[in-house]
């Protein structure tokens, strides 16, 4: 950065999203105490660290040298194609609108941040839908574009330290509109703009303060505020989804398209990108009972959650002389410390399915969907939406995903393995699927990571021994059946994915062939997934 001409170079935007992302992650846990929204796992700090680290990794992997707004223009789509929660859609809008703001000019000066603002003000109105109700982070950008334009001489500070005063105004407001509660996203603002006004502090000369001090700030906040956002969140969880997914349009306003998805949701979040050559599509987050009536016609794949309570892991009780003594190497601990026994965990559950109408039942027994899976990248997506610092068991549906699954699981690092280890299930078919997400509902291991994954790996075995599951045949289906319920007990069920190939012929064959067994029963499901019908039985 030149500080004798105020101009931001694209290697000092870089510095600027890895170092935000490095404060984001820091205080994940401290932006989701800070949470107004009644349902636990609407957890905004985590969805804000998530996404902008989407974002840093894009940032290690552009070649440079790119213009500012090439660069932008980058990190927009990557955070687009993978977002996380609403914030996640108002991040990849306000990358994007930054990279239209500043066009081709080689350098980021203060007037081409003030257009950036403006720019961001419109966009965000686009996301949100300024017509029927405004976001906090929406009316947040519009304050800073107000206040700006008040300014007669601009410097990279004042532009920067405008925005971050209006932001740790408008947080102190949500605050005291919420009983003392902030707004995660407007917190995560403020680390935002304080991580870039440090950037510009550096280059001025001054001392780099201010994330220090909005860290400091919102700490205090969420130690007096947490009792009332416990008390928020043992409140009843509603019973809506969240849905996240990418469709491609005929290019309209998004104005248009959102009133067609709001007839079956609550909360409608749309952004568009354009990717490297112009054309356009867009990516959708909704909050809706229905998430199968809420999808567009065609759409990609859909990252999904039930918004209920989602359970908490604690770490047990630790020797506070074993802290104290941790970095002497000769010391013997010798202490009357008893700790607690380790603490019941719920895993995280991802289910990759190509079944629509089993979506709810597999996000309300506590599993987050992704239906359509295209690509290991989509996967690796829906994972780091998980719960961190607990085991995660990603359960295929059919062979194909399960291939991808496990390219996805040896690609990560160590570091993320060791926080959050992960297991990928031997399921290729939705029954098997459904039946480990059932086995697995509401259930807890104790111990820490690794524990609860060998825990998780014996759930499987146990589940895999005590099933047996098979494609519809369409040449023997008699002999099938009583094959498959030979070994079962006197109450003997026949369990049934239906495809969406032949759902009227499949559904009649199997009726016809149990008209002969007064003795069994038939369980079947519509799935709507492609390929064959599958039947099997629980022993």
């Amino acid at each position: 950065m030149d500080t004798a001409r105020q101009k931001l170079e694209t290697n000092d935007l870089r510095e600027w999203c890895v170092r935000t992302g490095a404060v984001l992650n820091q205080a994940r846990e401290l932006l989701d105490d800070l949470n107004t929204f009644p349902v636990p796992n609407f957890n905004t700090g985590t969805n804000l660290a998530n996404s902008w680290a989407v974002a840093t990794r894009a940032t290690q992997t552009l070649p440079l040298p790119l213009l500012p707004a090439e660069f932008m223009a980058a990190v927009s789509r990557e955070v687009a194609k993978f977002p996380h929660g609403s914030v996640g859609i108002f991040l990849a809008s306000g990358f994007a609108a930054c990279a239209e703001a500043w066009g081709d000019a080689p350098v980021v000066r203060p007037a081409d941040l003030l257009m950036s603002v403006d720019a961001m003000d419109r966009a965000f109105r686009e996301v949100s839908g300024s017509d029927t109700w405004e976001f906090g982070l929406s009316r947040l950008i519009t304050t800073v574009s107000e206040q700006l334009s008040e300014l007669e001489l601009l410097t990279l500070s004042q532009v920067v330290d405008t925005a971050l005063v209006c932001a740790q105004e408008a947080t102190i407001d949500s605050a005291d509109a919420h009983g003392g509660v902030g707004d995660a996203g407007l917190a995560g603002a403020c680390l935002i703009f304080a991580s870039l006004a440090d950037l510009a502090a550096t280059a001025e000369g001054d001392v780099p303060t201010n994330v220090s001090t909005v860290q400091a700030m919102l700490s205090d906040w969420a130690n007096r505020s947490r009792s009332v956002a416990e008390s928020l969140r043992h409140t009843v969880p509603g019973g809506e989804f969240g849905a996240t997914f990418h469709f491609e349009a005929l290019d309209m306003p998004t104005g248009k398209l959102r009133e067609s998805l709001r007839a079956a949701s609550s909360e409608v979040l749309i952004c568009k990108v354009l990717d490297g050559i112009g054309a356009g599509r867009f990516v959708a987050h909704v909050h809706t009972p229905s998430p199968l009536a809420a999808l567009p016609y065609p759409h990609g794949a859909v990252l999904i959650h039930h918004l209920g309570r989602n359970p908490e892991a604690f770490e047990g009780d630790e020797d506070p002389l074993t802290r104290l003594t941790a970095d002497f190497d000769n010391v013997v601990v010798l202490s009357d410390f008893a700790a607690r026994q380790a603490p019941l965990v719920t895993p995280g559950l991802l289910v990759l399915s190509a079944a629509p109408a089993l979506v709810e039942t597999y996000a309300r027994a506590g599993a987050t969907v992704l239906l359509g899976t295209e690509n290991s990248e989509q996967i690796c997506w829906a994972w780091r939406s998980l719960p961190k610092g607990r085991a995660a068991l990603i359960i295929p549906a059919d062979p194909e995903t399960r291939k991808m699954a496990l390219t996805m699981r040896d690609s990560l690092d160590d570091a993320e393995l060791s926080d959050s280890p992960v297991m990928v299930a031997d399921t290729e078919d939705e029954l098997s699927a459904a039946w480990l997400v059932q086995s697995l509902q509401g259930k807890q291991f104790r111990g820490r990571n690794l524990e609860q994954l060998r825990d998780l790996e014996t759930a499987c075995r146990d589940l895999k021994a005590g099933i047996r599951v098979e494609p519809l045949s369409h040449h023997d289906l008699d002999t099938q059946i009583r094959d498959l319920v030979n070994d079962l007990g006197p109450n003997r069920e026949l369990h049934a994915v239906i495809s969406s190939g032949n759902v009227s012929t499949d559904r009649m064959n199997l009726q016809l062939a149990l008209a002969n067994y007064a003795d069994i029963e038939l369980v079947a499901y519509y799935g709507g997934q492609p390929g064959s019908t599958y039947i099997g039985v629980r022993f």
